[in-house]
Order: structure tokens, then C-alpha cells, then sequence
């Protein structure tokens, strides 16, 4: 049996047609088929406008020609299967495709704010349809997959997930469908268990082809990749990583601030303090900058609780180094764009180190 759209599954679809014949169903869905034909705008008639109603009216349709669709298919008395209606739905839908009408109507429904589930599944219809049928090249369809996705992101982050990873497969020019993708996975395995134990590994794959495709300079993908060595505890093969990316991009400040950051959780704290110098010339992010200095204040408070009752010249040196490396980048955060009270708070904790600092 030939489908086009896949919300309604042919197992939930034969619940409830029983009662009713193919014909009686196709007639009702074609009745609302109609109506959204005739609702189009036309060069004779310029003023005609899809309304929500009439929208909605062109789902139910559909789902009642996927039902049609099943009944089609059913053999008759004698044990064979004579479909009456298929070539015509099958012809309805490809004129619908072709005239990207499944567009129209989520669009009337996105702007009606019926965001989800209605305008995620005209989205999705109009992409699954134009694929299917390949009436416009894949990049095309691929936005009416995002567009599904940014309607189910926040309300249902399974069905954003689907929707994101097939505008990826249908190699969407977005960035923002890599970034969502991640999210809505993130989000799905703080709900769901069972994901959770899925989803570092989807992420870290998702990230990894956005990184492909549009280069390191993506912190956020960066980021989430990064992240699957960390807590993997591949903290060799996190940095040798991070060694080739620096390579080629040695003007990239998330880099050093991965780096930074992987060293200091892991007691490496001669190459923590580098790399964090280095992102803070490289940056002008509050929140990077407000880290990186928070950590160095810190890697200097626990070096100088280390240091015991005597300390040497070059120990004090070191440590003061830190502190006043960690009261520069904060300087630097205070004056970045969206600092807050926060950089100044921080200083003042600075401050306070190299106070004691002095005191050795």
C-alpha cells in the first residue's frame, strides 16, 4: 500500500472503519479537499484566502484518505483487491504538492497560532509529500522540516527531534537545525530515562556532522562534541582533538576555553592557565571571560592552600601570577557586552585572593 504522510499508521487508521465504507470516507474527505481547492487564491479571484478552518479542513482530509487508503486495499468477496480510490487521493496529493498547498496551510495555521500539532503536521506533510514525489529540490523541503521543528520545540521535543533530524538528512543549509536538534534531545532526556542513556551518543554525532558542515567557528556544536569525551573520561584523545582544531583555527576562543576547561577538571592546571589567557584574547563574551576568570581564581586558591607553611619565592610568583591573570580577564568581562553586577562581585573575590596572596 502506497502512503503518503505518516501521522496516521495504518494500525490506528482501520480502528473505527468498520462502520464506514470507502466511498462514504473518501466522499467526506474529498468534500474538504474542495473546499481548500476553492478557498486558493486565483488570478481571477486575488481576494480568496485560506483560513484556519479551511486549513484544518485539508488534515482532516488527509487522514481520512489515509483511512480510505487502508479500506482501498482490503480484498473483496472473491479475494481481490481492486483499489477504487487510491489513483485519485494519490493524484489529489501530488497536485497538492505541486501547487505547495500543505506549505499554504501551515503557514495559515502557524500564523493562527495553532503551532502545534496542527502546523507541525502540515510542515511536516509538505515535506514528507515533496520528497516523496520530488516535485522541489531537497533543500527546499528541508525548511518546511525546520519549520516543523521550531513548532514542536518546548512542546513536544520528540516530535521536534524528528522533525530537525529529517531537515538534516535533507541536508537543510541551517545551522539552526543541528543547534534545535541537540536541544530538543537535551531537553527529551531530562524526561525520558530511557533516552538519557541514548542520547550523549546522538548528540555527539549530531554535533560532530554540524561541525563538518559548517566548521568549528560553531561554539555550541563544538561544545556539545567536546562534551561526549569528557564524559567518556577520553581526556587524551579530548585534547589531541582540540590540538588539531587549534591548528586550524588558532584564532578561536572556545577552543582554549574547552581546553581550559578540561585541564582544570582533570588537576592539569600548568595547561589550564594558558589556555585560558589565550581565549580571553580572543573573546569578548561575558560568559567566557566570567568563567575563565572564576577558574583561575580558583586554581589559585586551591595552589595556594596547597603550598603549607613554607613557600618559596617563585611558588608566591606562580600564584600571584594566577590571581592577577584572573583579575585581568574580569576587568575584561566587566566591560564585555551583558556583564552584570556579577564581573564585580567577582573582582572583589579576586581581590580579596590576591590580598592573601601577598601575605605569604
Amino acid at each position: 500500500m502506497r502512503k503518503f504522510f505518516a501521522f496516521a499508521l495504518a494500525a490506528a487508521a482501520a480502528i473505527g472503519v468498520q462502520a464506514q465504507d470507502a466511498k462514504t470516507l473518501y466522499n467526506q474527505a474529498k468534500k474538504l479537499d474542495d473546499e481548500f481547492n476553492k478557498s486558493k487564491p486565483t488570478q481571477m479571484s486575488p481576494n480568496k484566502e485560506v483560513t484556519p478552518d479551511v486549513a484544518l479542513g485539508l488534515l482532516n482530509a488527509l487522514e481520512m484518505y489515509d483511512q480510505v487508503l487502508v479500506l482501498d486495499q482490503q480484498p473483496n468477496e472473491k479475494g481481490q483487491v481492486k483499489p477504487k480510490f487510491t489513483k485519485k487521493i494519490e493524484d489529489s496529493m501530488k497536485k497538492h504538492s505541486q501547487d505547495n498547498d500543505f506549505n499554504v496551510a501551515a503557514s495559515v495555521l502557524f500564523n493562527a497560532d495553532k503551532k502545534y500539532p496542527e502546523a507541525y503536521k502540515a510542515f511536516m506533510i509538505s515535506g514528507q509529500t515533496s520528497q516523496k514525489l520530488q516535485t522541489v529540490p531537497d533543500t527546499v523541503y528541508a525548511i518546511d522540516f525546520l519549520n516543523a521543528g521550531n513548532c514542536a520545540y518546548g512542546k513536544d521535543f520528540k516530535a521536534a527531534a524528528a522533525a530537525y533530524s529529517a531537515a538534516r538528512k535533507a541536508n537543510i543549509n541551517d545551522v539552526n537545525a543541528y543547534i534545535y536538534d541537540i536541544g530538543s534531545r537535551q531537553n527529551l532526556a531530562q524526561q525520558d530515562a530511557e533516552y538519557a542513556k541514548q542520547a550523549p551518543a546522538d548528540i555527539h554525532e549530531i554535533a560532530k556532522e554540524g561541525l563538518q558542515r559548517f566548521g568549528a567557528g560553531q561554539d555550541f556544536l563544538l561544545s556539545n562534541y567536546m562534551q561526549y569525551f569528557i564524559d567518556n573520561d577520553k581526556i587524551d584523545e579530548a585534547i589531541k582533538m582540540l590540538e588539531q582544531l587549534q591548528a586550524q583555527e588558532p584564532e578561536n576562543a572556545n577552543i582554549y576555553r574547552l581546553r581550559g576547561i578540561i585541564c582544570n577538571a582533570n588537576n592539569k592546571y600548568a595547561e589550564a592557565i594558558p589556555a585560558f589567557l589565550t581565549m580571553a584574547k580572543y573573546t569578548d563574551r561575558f560568559d567566557y571571560l566570567y568563567k575563565a576568570a572564576d577558574d583561575l581564581n580558583r586554581i589559585g586558591k586551591l595552589m595556594m592552600g596547597n603550598l603549607g607553611n613554607k613557600v618559596t619565592p617563585e611558588q608566591k610568583a606562580q600564584v600571584m601570577e594566577i590571581f592577577n591573570s584572573a583579575n585581568e580577564i574580569a576587568n575584561k568581562a566587566k566591560t564585555a557586552e551583558g556583564a552584570d553586577a556579577s564581573a564585580e562581585d567577582l573582582i572583589d573575590q579576586i581581590q580579596y585572593s590576591i590580598e592573601n596572596a601577598q601575605k605569604l
